[in-house]
């Protein structure tokens, strides 16, 4: 999944102070506020992505994962925390997001509103929103981005195999040209 790696966790936290009296900032290290150590944040991560992977389609809550994971809700969000700077329902809207994302690149002919709740997203209206915070793209111009390179792809392919490319007209073009 975009974004996510498992060989990412940062072990200092950096604190930046200013000094109102000269306006000079200094930063400072801190240790981490986790119990846990970096490879065990590093294994509940792998295993939150892992019950994401399998699960993101359908609803369920954070601490129904926390029990079927076997581990307890604080050391799931302390090292989403740590590591990711997220809460786990962020992480979660992240990675529903990003299957979107594919989805769309994948088929951008299908409705958008069945892959929105493909992808476990329950309000197209709170979806398209979260897309464009979560990527700083706007959902139906992204939608469209992916049609477009759908259709260059096929293009290019076609071209590539000498055969001819007959992109089926949309509804709306097909009623235009009757």
């Amino acid at each position: 999944w975009r974004g996510w790696s498992s060989d990412v966790c940062s072990s200092d936290l950096i604190t930046v102070r200013t000094d109102p009296s000269t306006a000079t900032a200094t930063t400072q290290r801190e240790a981490p506020p986790s119990a846990l150590g970096c490879a065990e944040q590093q294994d509940i991560l792998l295993e939150v992505i892992g019950y994401f992977s399998t699960h993101f389609s359908h609803a369920f809550s954070i601490p129904e994962m926390a029990d079927q994971l076997h581990f307890k809700l604080e050391d799931i969000e302390s090292a989403l925390d740590h590591c990711r700077h997220k809460t786990a329902s962020m992480a979660l809207q992240d990675y529903r997001l990003s299957r979107l994302c594919d989805q769309m690149w994948d088929n951008p002919s299908e409705d958008v509103g069945l892959q929105i709740a493909r992808c476990g997203l329950t309000d197209v209206q709170a979806a398209c929103a979260a897309f464009e915070t979560c990527f700083g793209i706007n959902l139906a111009d992204y939608h469209w981005q992916c049609f477009i390179s759908k259709a260059s792809r096929s293009q290019t392919q076609a071209t590539t195999n000498h055969r001819p490319v007959l992109l089926a007209p949309t509804s709306a073009t097909a009623s235009t040209m009757a």
